[in-house]
């Protein structure tokens, strides 16, 4: 056999090759925007059926009035959203958890989900490295339910910008869904999912 009749044959097997290495790379991509896509799809169908239990749950919880232990949950929601999503560095982005001692007492899942993440030094290179900023703008709106006598769940709608001067600044909103407990006074459980 000559090597003339070899190469349509070895060029065909190289050409089905790369034809396999570029579909299974296009699925790989499809299947990441999926994923993502998905997870956004969880986070927003989470949130509409926190706001339709929350307003079933309202009409047959007891009612508190707004200017007792619901202000005060709503104003540690602020404070809360106000000091983790402000940070101009990363020096405050590590200085959060410390900040916000007054105000949260989480279970260490938590807060191992909120301020010390598996990557957490990644996140504090990258804040360094592209020069990060967030600000916190507003709590658009908070829903209020008891769930018990010494205990409100609050789903929170919360504002913030986010970027840096080099990638330009975006807003964001976010979903806060907390709990407040009226007796000691501290948020105990805060969940953080993003909307837009």
């Amino acid at each position: 056999m000559n090597t003339t009749s070899k190469v349509p044959w070895v060029m065909s097997l190289m050409a089905i090759s790369i034809s396999v290495l570029l579909a299974g790379l296009i699925v790989n991509v499809i299947n990441n925007n999926n994923v993502a896509l998905a997870k956004t799809a969880t986070a927003q169908s989470e949130y509409r059926q926190l706001a339709k239990s929350s307003s079933k749950d309202t009409m047959s919880a007891p009612v508190i009035p707004e200017s007792t232990d619901v202000s005060k949950a709503k104003d540690k929601v602020k404070q809360f959203a106000s000091t983790y999503f402000t940070y101009k560095d990363a020096a405050a982005y590590a200085k959060r958890q410390a900040n916000l001692s007054g105000t949260i007492r989480l279970s260490d899942a938590d807060t191992k989900s909120l301020f010390a993440p598996d990557d957490k030094q990644a996140q504090v290179d990258r804040i360094n490295n592209l020069n990060l900023r967030s600000e916190y703008k507003s709590v658009l709106s908070s829903s209020a339910v008891a769930s018990n006598s010494n205990n409100i769940e609050l789903v929170s709608v919360v504002s913030v910008k986010a970027g840096s001067d080099d990638l330009g600044m975006k807003s964001q909103k976010v979903i806060l869904h907390s709990s407040y407990d009226v007796n000691s006074g501290y948020l105990t459980n805060v969940q953080i999912n993003q909307l837009i």
